[in-house]
């Protein structure tokens, strides 16, 4: 089964966002309290905290 170049070129593109480097934790946090605020969620009504990863 020969694979066509375009097939390949539209793979390619289509996993560039997965590839883009991550965003920082502060960052994702900021966004995640942003979405839940949008929800309609008083700020004071949650806490999101960031944990560090265990070892392994």
């Amino acid at each position: 089964m020969k694979i066509s170049p375009w097939l390949c070129a539209a793979l390619l593109l289509g996993s560039t966002s997965a590839l883009a480097a991550p965003d920082s934790c502060e960052r994702v946090k900021s966004d995640i309290q942003q979405k839940i605020i949008n929800n309609g969620v008083p700020a004071t009504g949650f806490s999101l905290s960031i944990v560090p990863q265990r070892p392994a």
